[in-house]
């Protein structure tokens, strides 16, 4: 399932921004902290919440495997 272009924007600005990421499945929101402050997206799906979840978990696995200088940490805390 293809996310929304809104999602993958605000998706996108969340992974440049945050540290640690998690996934609220209750209430459709992705949570992203840094330093400096807390985000949030509050997701759209397009059709089934449950596959619209499981098309987003490998897209913050991936980024956050190449942003940690290519070794695969937990994908929702990078380290500094």
């Amino acid at each position: 399932m293809e996310l929304s272009s809104e999602d993958e924007l605000r998706l996108q600005v969340l992974l440049a921004n945050a540290e640690a990421i998690r996934i609220d499945e209750q209430r459709m929101v992705v949570c992203g902290l840094s330093t400096e402050r807390e985000f949030e997206v509050q997701l759209t799906p397009m059709g089934s919440a449950d596959r619209y979840l499981h098309s987003i978990t490998p897209l913050l696995k991936n980024s956050y495997c190449l942003a940690v200088r290519k070794q695969c940490l937990p994908w929702h805390v990078r380290h500094a």
